[in-house]
């Protein structure tokens, strides 16, 4: 992958996205390319300069961090999450098919004699997820180039977790949440589960005969331990990852 031609893909995309009257000028996007590689080339970029920002959204306040548009943390922030990209072909959770194999799946459980139901929500989702701890566990040592590991590393380091914002925090978060996926699978196999999906930081699961709600919590929150957490990776920023209780319970139906 040649960084400067994908930088410079990157920036016209980010361009063309704007409204018509913000888009820049192709000799100021030349520009913006030409600075955006030579401070990858002389390690000028600081991928801690990054702005906080509180959202309020659905009565809550989400925290945010951004790099300024077109500034070289940001398009080479949009590059590392392509490599990522393409490297782990990460299916990303479609909302709408998650509705539909939903509602297909419910409609079904009227023909059944016993069904359990347990719905369940990551607490924090996105800033709880360590991204050098992810990188180390997950990434690190999966045939990247070599430069593209020292700008992964610099930049893992720089932000140490995946906030919300940050165009790489995403594909970070479904790489370790996609090993929990299919670890919380078989370990949920022998009890008669017959319907799992997670959409981000939210799961259905549903079983063809009853099992309690402690139970199946004991399960999951093993398997967050196992995937999330590790003793040999003490040395790096931790995730926080957790049930969020609130959220996390057997609906009746």
């Amino acid at each position: 992958m040649n960084i400067e031609k994908e930088i410079q893909k990157i920036a016209e995309y980010q361009n063309a996205i704007l409204p018509r009257h913000e888009r820049k000028s192709e000799q100021a996007i030349s520009d913006i390319v030409a600075n955006t590689i030579a401070s990858y080339e002389n390690k000028t970029y600081n991928f801690a300069g990054y702005s906080k920002l509180q959202i309020h959204q659905t009565g809550k306040q989400r925290k945010v961090i951004m790099y300024p548009p077109f500034s070289s943390e940001a398009l080479l922030c949009i590059f590392l999450k392509r490599v990522l990209d393409r490297k782990f072909h990460i299916s990303y959770p479609n909302r709408n098919t998650f509705i539909r194999s939903l509602f297909d799946t419910i409609y079904a459980l009227k023909d059944m004699s016993d069904y359990t139901i347990l719905k369940f929500d990551f607490k924090n989702f996105f800033n709880s997820v360590s991204s050098v701890f992810v990188y180390k566990k997950y990434i690190q040592g999966k045939d990247l180039e070599r430069y593209q590991v020292k700008l992964l590393e610099s930049f893992v380091y720089a932000t140490k977790y995946a906030y919300a914002g940050l165009n790489t925090s995403n594909i970070i978060c479904e790489i370790a949440a996609k090993q929990f996926d299919e670890l919380l699978l078989q370990r949920l196999e022998r009890h008669g589960v017959i319907f799992y999906k997670r959409y981000i930081d939210d799961g259905i699961v549903i079983f063809n005969r009853y099992i309690s709600q402690p139970d199946c919590l004991d399960i999951i929150n093993k398997v967050i331990l196992e995937i999330f957490y590790a003793p040999q990776y003490a040395n790096v920023p931790q995730c926080k990852v957790c049930l969020n209780a609130s959220k996390t319970k057997e609906p009746l139906i």
